[in-house]
């Protein structure tokens, strides 16, 4: 079984080099985003994860896919209340994972082949927090394709200085890997945790 990283990083990266995503999660998220979509409503869910070592910058593993309540329609989706918000993000904490990346989908596949595009209410409104270093990801066709082809086919936006970033194909394919091998993470205290 490999291991990614053997020192998990408390706190939030700035900017995360990889974005790891075990092919069992992004399955099981997309799945959930179809089965909205298939009543032609946009969906919205959350992969969160840990931070680890990889390399000059840190990394980050998904660990798991949160599946909240939505209200949702053709054009639009949003949690149900701001204390669910609360009680997700106070569960994360207390399993030592943070948000990674939001997916939603859209109705379209984007203009010009590009794939779909943050809307000014996704810019607003996509992701559990706001800080630097979340990914955004637009899956189009409401998730009516191939899991598969996550990379190639989900318009990635990275949170950089407070704005959304789109990334580019080139970019998005080295920094989002999708691996269908079990990765365990194994926390490593620090000699202050210890004592």
């Amino acid at each position: 079984m490999p291991i990614l990283g053997s020192k998990t990083v408390r706190g939030r990266a700035q900017r995360y080099e990889r974005l790891y995503i075990p092919l069992s999660i992004v399955i099981g998220s997309w799945e959930f985003l179809r089965a909205t979509g298939a009543k032609g409503h946009e969906e919205l869910c959350f992969l969160a994860g840990r931070v680890v070592e990889d390399g000059a910058r840190p990394s980050a593993q998904v660990t798991s896919c949160v599946l909240p309540l939505t209200a949702s329609t053709a054009g639009f989706v949003t949690l149900t209340s701001h204390e669910q918000t609360a009680l997700l993000l106070d569960e994360l904490e207390r399993r030592h994972e943070q948000p990674l990346m939001s997916l939603h989908t859209h109705s379209n596949g984007g203009w010009g082949g590009y794939g779909p595009q943050h809307s000014v209410i996704d810019d607003h409104g996509v992701a559990l927090t706001p800080e630097d270093g979340v990914f955004s990801g637009v899956v189009p066709y409401y998730a009516q394709g191939s899991p598969f082809q996550f990379v190639g086919q989900t318009s990635v936006y990275e949170r950089l200085n407070g704005e959304w970033v789109r990334l580019s194909r080139e970019c998005k394919e080295k920094r989002i890997v999708v691996h269908d091998d079990t990765v365990r993470i194994v926390p490593v205290l620090s000699a202050s945790e210890d004592a």
